[in-house]
């Protein structure tokens, strides 16, 4: 486990790849992500709440996605993500992991 993942998973973060040239997609699968990425999911209820959150490195293109949702019974918003100093910290350390800024 690289230290990204450390401290993504210590923020509450579930690792999920797509790498679709080392895995092939089954004839009973389909998607519309064509650019391999790594995601880091967060997600938890509070209050009859679901709230999830992604970070998701897009490998081929080096572009870094954010989204966020809640959902209660009779709803879901998208919500813009706010991120915290540690957050950042966990995206930096994985930019320099990827290779697309040099370590200081």
């Amino acid at each position: 486990m690289s230290k990204a993942d450390e401290m993504f998973e210590k923020l509450g973060y579930k690792k999920i790849e797509n790498h679709q040239e080392k895995e092939p997609l089954k004839a009973s699968e389909w998607t519309t992500q064509d650019n391999p990425y790594i995601q880091y999911l967060g997600e938890m209820d509070k209050d009859g709440v679901h709230y999830s959150m992604f970070i998701e490195f897009m490998t081929d293109s080096k572009l870094i996605q954010l989204g966020g949702s809640e959902s209660g019974k009779n709803y879901q918003v998208f919500r813009n993500p706010i991120l915290n100093l540690e957050e950042l910290q966990a995206i930096n350390e994985k930019c320099k992991e990827l290779g697309w800024i040099t370590k200081m």
